[in-house]
């Protein structure tokens, strides 16, 4: 518990109530004297004016010695929560005897030695007067003038100033946060006028308060006790402890533990109580007197109550009569408001609407809007044109590379014909022969005729084989070509599954790092990137790196607010291998993480790009309604990213928009009859599927991979892996396609292998068999030569056939040729045909496009006419409500000037009512009328009643008229004149109010008697209990301290005679005889009454004790033995205080100690001049 909450430590709960309203009475006692009040009034101030009156700022201050030895007096205790209260440092200037003066002290005990009049006793009469004592209380002044020093000099001071620096801090701290852990308290003493009062400073030397209120506050809570003579024992008291007798030493007590005080307080209210018991006795004998004149003063007020009651409420419902009348008029007003508002609601809601539709049209209907269409239909215009040509040209080139296939189909035609006239001489001339070689087998015997039937058979079988031979080789070269062909498709199928299977794979293995990850954003990017993250990190930890390492860049990338749409095909258009790379500027770190690549298992993964570290780049401003870059989808506020994005990926040159029909409206464009993209666009990549087009070499190119989207920026996990599986599931659906087309083009190609392989085997039968039948034929035409007997020739006819045949087969051998140029030749024409199909589309699509483009201008033109139409007819009708909103608010206006006039005439009519009831009650007061002409103000504070409970007009005015006959009657049947009833009401009141107040405030009095008296002799109860124990308390601890010094004693004390004794023996034998103290040497009774002081303090719980001149009386021994004494119990028993000991004795024996400081003032100078003051002055830093 603070010392702020109770004084005595050993106090009862009840106890702790008597102190707090001792506390309470505290300032009583800290009020300055009569003659202090006179000679410096502004002590019991609170606020004081400004200063001024300044110290001699350019005399030097004085010093002392300081012996410590070893730490300085801020050296804290172990109980940090009562150093709240210490004194830490006093100056004083122009105080007593000390120009300039300043001692600081030590947080334990302090001794302040010196010859007489070197400032000892000074700076204890400083400490007084500074913290609230008066002069008187010092003991070495009579007023507060008398204290600012004198000297021999013609400029005598005219003001002094006293600071007390105390500490503040621990628990107990006062108001911490406004002082800090220093409160310093400044006193001003002045002669002539000027600031003369006391000054509370923070720790920074900054004013917080000058009141008087405050100060004692402070020192209330910090328990601190100037007046208290145990707390501040100076001279006089200590001479008269010493020399006192026993009722002096029982006064003492009891002003040392504040029981004196409590007691004067006590006496004082009994005194009080006395005095209103008897005032409450004679006002109870009056009462019953005034009570008959209120009565009397009532009856007579009676009647006339009457009449004022019925003019009350005439003036009450005159007063409604006018109110009913505003009301009418506030209706109809407001009604007309109602109409203006509507009107200026449509008004506005029309200019709202026409200030639309001319931004509508503005925007649709501009010159620059007709202009861009009639470029738009000026373009595709061109482009027909230019496509025309283009197809012209095509055409032109068709035809000529007809020409000589059709030279060859002619030359084709005449070698048919040239083959089917020789195949009609072949076969007369076969015919010639087998009519030959009938006459010879018709001449011959049987064998020859077998022989010849043979050939023939031979020969008509080789002529079959030799007309099949051409179709199989055809067939043989078809299926070949055909073969080859689907080869080529197989492969690629082949390879679209491999592909399709490998992007599976990886989209697998992002699953299961999504899927195995932690929220980390990392692993989006890939299983390997956190841990290059990672061994970057400690790579950069232990400074390896030279320059900046930046990665992965996804994580310096943003999606634009309100682009998020465009996320995915920015990221497509960055490239699949972008996000995940890091970026290094020097070779060395270059080098370092490619091998951390290597440990981290990285393959095409994690890439590394090096660049150098310059200056943000500036992109071209490019801007177009419907057009986004991916600079401007992306957000990127690193420098070097950025600078890395635009070097690498054309961050700034790559277009992005919402289809590719838009794109091509807005972008593309034909220059020199070339293809061309508007402004530093390269590429254009549109939704919804992440398709592109460019321009490459003046022809604009259309890209589709049919690869669906995948974002990574700007999207959590669980989207990506949502994305990621959509992904996985279209690519095997892709995959089952691509498998079924991969079969079914095995399996055509099997077939055409297998009929390539089966019309090579036709062939090659169809070789051999010819082969054959040609030896066969070789034979028997031998076989018939050899017939000696045959007198027919058939060798020309056979030879004539064989010639025919190697002409067709020439023939055909050429027909061949024929075919194959002209199916070479045919390739080109196939390929310029499709060009001029091509064209043709485009030429169509483009004609629609501009029939489109022609139509939408015409749409335009009629749009923007009925625009034109419609804004003109908005704005008739906006006038015409404006109109009417004029007309409407003149009728409203005139109504205002009514209900305004009519509200006045209310407000005036209530205004009389209230002030005729004021007057009413002002006569009975006895004061006069006040005017019945109101001000404007007045008026205005005037509020309305609720309009529900007023009537119709005619209502009221029926009423008044029969309220004013009645009334006429009562006055002529009573004859009552107003002087009468002012009269008699004012003697009413006036009986009234004297009979009430005095009645009240006997109740008040009687209550606060009883409870004073209850308080009174509670705390007198209270008061005993703690006496006794502090009694047995100081027996107590005065044995206590006497066995010390090896004596014995007590303490009595006798109530009657308000007497203290002391008992002591010299020995610590028990029989030896107790003397009275009077009977004890001088060093015997100092040391006796010493004990009985700090018996006397051990209750008072203030946070230092200053003792002057304690030990003018003892003797040596006993001397030195009480010092010991004093520094022992004050280091070791109650460390927790500071002890100020001043003597002008030697003290040079005393142990050395950290918390112990010898304070060794200078030997005095004195001055004098004849006739003037003789006051000591002591010079600035004298050595001792």
């Amino acid at each position: 518990m603070g010392r702020n909450s109770k004084r005595l430590s050993s106090t009862t709960g009840d106890d702790e109530d008597e102190q707090r309203s001792s506390k309470r009475q505290s300032f009583e006692r800290d009020e300055p004297s009569d003659e202090d009040q006179s000679n410096a009034a502004s002590d019991e101030n609170d606020n004081y004016g400004d200063e001024n009156a300044n110290p001699e700022a350019e005399e030097e201050e004085e010093d002392v010695e300081d012996e410590q030895s070893s730490t300085p007096m801020d050296r804290e205790r172990s109980d940090p929560a009562i150093n709240a209260g210490i004194i830490k440092k006093v100056y004083v200037e122009n105080f007593m005897c000390h120009r300039k003066f300043t001692v600081d002290f030590c947080r334990n005990v302090n001794f302040i030695t010196g010859q007489n009049g070197s400032g000892k006793s000074a700076i204890l009469a400083a400490l007084q007067i500074c913290l609230g004592a008066g002069a008187r209380n010092t003991h070495r002044a009579g007023n507060l003038k008398d204290l600012i020093r004198k000297d021999g000099a013609a400029n005598q001071p005219t003001a002094a100033i006293i600071r007390v620096a105390l500490m503040n801090e621990g628990s107990d701290a006062y108001e911490p946060e406004k002082y800090g852990k220093t409160i310093t308290v400044e006193r001003t003493i002045t002669k002539n006028g000027g600031f003369n009062g006391f000054k509370l400073l923070d720790e920074n030397g900054t004013e917080v308060s000058r009141k008087k209120k405050d100060l004692h506050m402070m020192l209330d809570y910090l328990n601190i006790q100037v007046e208290n003579p145990v707390a501040v024992l100076d001279q006089e008291n200590a001479k008269k402890f010493l020399c006192g007798s026993g009722e002096e030493k029982f006064q003492f007590f009891k002003k040392a533990t504040d029981l004196a005080r409590i007691d004067s307080t006590y006496a004082a209210t009994q005194d009080k109580l006395e005095d209103l018991t008897q005032s409450v006795e004679r006002m109870n004998n009056t009462l019953s007197q005034k009570k008959l004149v209120v009565d009397e003063a009532k009856q007579k007020v009676k009647q006339q109550k009457e009449i004022d009651e019925l003019k009350s409420k005439l003036q009450e419902v005159e007063t409604m009569y006018a109110w009913s009348f505003h009301k009418v008029a506030a209706k109809e007003h407001w009604d007309a408001e109602q109409v203006v508002a509507k009107y200026e609601a449509k008004v506005k809601e029309r200019e709202d609407e026409l200030a639309e539709f001319e931004k509508a049209f503005s925007q649709n209907s501009t010159t620059d809007e007709e202009t861009k269409r009639r470029r738009v239909m000026d373009d595709l215009i061109q482009q027909v044109q230019e496509l025309t040509e283009q197809k012209q040209q095509l055409e032109s080139q068709f035809r000529q590379q007809m020409v000589p296939i059709k030279q060859l189909e002619k030359e084709k035609q005449m070698l048919r014909k040239d083959r089917k006239e020789i195949e009609q001489q072949l076969l007369r001339a076969q015919q010639r022969l087998n009519e030959m070689r009938k006459q010879i087998s018709e001449r011959s015997g049987s064998k020859e005729a077998e022989q010849l039937k043979a050939l023939n058979e031979a020969e008509n079988e080789l002529q079959q084989l030799k007309k099949e031979n051409p179709e199989i080789k055809q067939a043989v070269s078809t299926s070949l070509r055909a073969y080859e062909e689907l080869t080529n498709h197989v492969r690629d199928a082949s390879s679209r599954v491999d592909t399709i299977q490998r992007q599976l794979g990886g989209i697998g293995g992002r699953l299961r790092n999504l899927n195995a990850a932690s929220a980390d954003s990392l692993s989006m990017l890939g299983p390997n990137v956190k841990k290059v993250c990672d061994a970057i990190q400690r790579h950069v930890s232990s400074g390896k790196f030279r320059g900046p390492v930046i990665g992965p860049i996804a994580h310096y990338i943003k999606v634009a607010a309100g682009k998020e749409k465009y996320a995915a095909i920015a990221e497509k258009a960055l490239g699949r291998g972008m996000l995940d790379r890091f970026i290094v500027t020097t070779d060395e770190d270059r080098r370092i993480l490619q091998n951390i690549r290597k440990d981290a298992g990285c393959k095409s993964d994690c890439g590394i790009i090096q660049t150098k570290n310059t200056a943000r780049f500036s992109v071209m401003p490019f801007h177009i309604e419907g057009v986004e870059r991916v600079c401007s989808v992306l957000i990127v506020e690193n420098d070097l990213v950025f600078n890395t994005l635009v070097d690498n990926a054309n961050i700034d040159r790559i277009a992005l928009c919402d289809d590719k029909a838009s794109s091509e409206n807005l972008l593309y464009y034909v220059q020199d009859g070339r293809d061309a993209i508007r402004g530093p666009i390269q590429e254009v990549f549109y939704l919804p599927n992440g398709g592109k087009w460019t321009v490459k070499g003046g022809n604009k190119a259309d890209i589709l991979d049919g690869k669906a989207l995948r974002q990574t920026l700007g999207v959590d996990k669980s989207e990506l892996i949502a994305q990621t599986r959509e992904e996985e599931m279209q690519l095997k659906k892709e995959l089952q396609e691509a498998r079924a087309e991969h079969n079914k083009l095995e399996h055509e190609h099997t077939e055409l292998q297998r009929q390539w392989n089966q019309h090579k085997r036709h062939l090659r039968t169809n070789t051999d068999n010819t082969e054959k039948l040609i030896n066969e034929i070789s034979e028997l035409r031998d076989q018939i030569e050899a017939s000696a007997n045959i007198e027919i020739d058939t060798n020309d006819q056979e030879q004539e056939i064989q010639e025919l045949e190697r002409e067709i087969e020439e023939l055909d051998h050429k027909d061949g040729n024929f075919k194959e140029e002209i199916r070479n030749l045919m390739q080109g024409v196939e390929e310029v045909k499709a060009s001029i199909n091509e064209c043709s589309e485009r030429i169509d699509s483009v004609l629609e496009e501009s029939k489109a483009a022609e139509e939408h201008l015409t749409q335009f033109l009629q749009n923007r006419t009925q625009h034109e139409d419609q804004l003109e007819r908005k704005r008739q009708k906006l006038d015409k409500y404006r109109a009417a909103v004029d007309t409407s608010r003149e009728k409203m206006e005139s109504l205002k000037k009514d209900t305004l006039a009519a509200l006045r005439q209310a407000r005036l009519l209530t205004f009389q009512h209230r002030r005729a009831s004021q007057n009413l009650e002002r006569v009975a007061e006895g004061t006069e009328d006040v005017s019945d002409e109101p001000s404007e103000d007045d008026l205005d504070s005037i509020e309305p009643p609720d309009e529900s409970n007023i009537r119709e007009p005619a209502h009221y005015e029926a009423k008044m008229n029969k309220m004013r006959s009645k009334i006429e009657k009562e006055k002529q049947r009573r004859n009552i004149s107003r002087d009468d009833r002012a009269t008699a009401f004012e003697k009413y009141q006036r009986a009234l109010d004297d009979f009430l107040n005095q009645r009240q405030l006997v109740d008040e009095v009687e209550a606060k008697i009883k409870v004073l008296e209850d308080d009174l002799r509670k705390r007198i109860h209270l008061r005993g209990n703690m006496q006794e124990h502090l009694e047995k308390f100081t027996d107590l601890k005065f044995k206590e301290l006497l066995r010390l010094n090896h004596f014995q004693g007590s303490v009595t004390f006798d109530h009657e005679k308000e007497s203290l004794d002391l008992r002591v023996s010299k020995s610590s034998d028990k029989k030896a005889v107790s003397k009275d103290v009077k009977n004890l040497s001088g060093g015997e009774k100092s040391y006796t009454q010493m004990c009985l002081i700090l018996a006397l303090g051990e209750k008072l719980e203030t946070p230092f004790r200053v003792l002057d001149e304690f030990d003018v009386f003892l003797d040596a021994p006993t001397r030195k033995l009480t010092i010991k004494m004093l520094v022992h119990l004050a280091l070791e028993k109650m460390s927790h205080r500071q002890f100020i000991f001043i003597t002008p004795q030697d003290i040079s024996d005393i142990s050395s100690d950290p918390r112990l400081k010898i304070l060794r003032m200078l030997p005095p100078k004195r001055h004098g001049v004849v006739g003037g003051p003789s006051q000591q002055t002591l010079n600035f830093s004298q050595a001792s």
